[in-house]
């Protein structure tokens, strides 16, 4: 009995095994998850993900040669963790924030992704779970002088507002419009609770801080906001 071969199955099965083998490998990831104070943090999550990875066609176009993989795994109780079976490529290791008053590793900063060669084995690689402070920002806009962007991201320019903070490494987010009502709008963002923290004003209006003083807008204020014991603090700015 001769044996047929079925092309178009052999066919279809080829993107599978390609994707099979861009998301296995040997390399290895080992490392621990710290808080603050340098005490692991137990059971702490980790996320990894290899990064896509491009090659330019002829013609200058670029297409996705790996689009790469993200995963999740949960670390021990002393805050080890090991990421195996890793392909060589490109890798951002975050520790996940478990609580609303946490930071995860990437979240403010995760440092340059780790470039893992073939078959290689990196140990003692350390993540960091910050404790946060959520920064609440309310504002009060008694002439309704600002403008928020569209579905489209299109503000009008001399009437936006965006606020956010900057660390002292340069480091900066942008704070969410979490609610407007009338003339007041509210602003969230968790900051590094241990970390020296300047807002950030993006806006061409005059803006007051609780004290009743101009702030700087379109760079990081003189006003700091010092590290913070506290899981909430709550601001209060108005635009005149």
């Amino acid at each position: 009995m001769s044996r047929t071969t079925s092309f178009p199955v052999i066919a279809a099965m080829l993107p599978l095994m390609a994707w099979a083998q861009a998301t296995s490998g040997s390399g290895v990831i080992s490392g621990i998850v710290l808080n603050d104070v340098g005490t692991p943090v137990s059971t702490a999550r980790v996320g990894y993900t290899k990064l896509a990875e491009y090659s330019q066609e002829s013609d200058g176009h670029l297409f996705v040669r790996d689009p790469g993989f993200s995963r999740i795994i949960t670390a021990g109780a002393d805050g080890r963790f090991v990421l195996s079976g890793l392909p060589a490529g490109r890798y951002a290791v975050c520790a996940l924030a478990a609580q609303a008053d946490q930071l995860g590793s990437c979240e403010w900063g995760g440092g340059a992704a780790l470039e893992l060669a073939p078959n290689q084995r990196v140990d003692n690689y350390i993540r960091r779970i910050w404790e946060g402070t959520a920064l609440s920002l309310r504002v009060s806009d008694p002439n309704r002088r600002i403008a928020h962007p569209d579905r489209a991201g299109n503000v009008i320019r001399e009437r936006r507002f965006f606020i956010g903070a900057r660390v002292d490494s340069g480091l900066y987010r942008r704070a969410e419009l979490v609610s407007t009502a009338g003339t007041q709008h509210v602003f969230l963002l968790t900051v590094p609770r241990r970390w020296r923290v300047r807002l950030f004003i993006d806006s061409e209006l005059a803006v007051t801080d609780w004290l009743g003083r101009r702030m700087e807008t379109r760079r990081p204020t003189t006003q700091e906001i010092p590290p913070l014991r506290s899981s909430e603090l709550t601001l209060e700015l108005r635009v005149n």
